[in-house]
């Protein structure tokens, strides 16, 4: 991605099984309640292995952001990995997670902050505990 590639099924693959692996291991030593991962786990199947864990309940975090919103907060970014160019294919690969179970979607609109989503976070959590 830092060279200007979109990333394929099996470049993602190994990380996902890396990271659900990370919590795992975090969990099992008792180091941990709650983790928290961000990334964008773009389909299904991602997302799927994620959930695939032994000793973790994987909820998820889904940012529905219009295409000019994300635009705007690319090229305001500041030496990020991921360049702007970039955006189509990750929208492209995009399967929004509706009806999957474990996702709080929050519309994310042009002017919402950072403190209004982590307030939603903070709301849905404490719902489902």
């Amino acid at each position: 991605m830092a060279h200007g590639l979109p990333l394929t099924d099996a470049d993602r693959g190994p990380w996902l099984v890396r990271v659900r692996d990370a919590v795992d291991a975090l969990c099992q030593r008792g180091q941990a309640d709650l983790v928290v991962v961000a990334c964008s786990a773009l389909r299904r199947a991602y997302r799927d292995v994620l959930r695939d864990t032994q000793r973790a309940s994987v909820q998820f975090v889904y940012l529905a952001v219009e295409p000019p919103v994300l635009e705007e907060r690319l090229a305001a970014r500041q030496g990020h990995f991921m360049q702007a160019s970039l955006l189509s294919s990750q929208l492209a690969t995009l399967e929004p997670p509706d009806e999957e179970p474990g996702v709080l979607t929050i519309p994310v609109q042009r002017h919402t902050t950072l403190k209004q989503v982590l307030q939603s976070i903070q709301m849905w959590m404490y719902k489902t505990t």
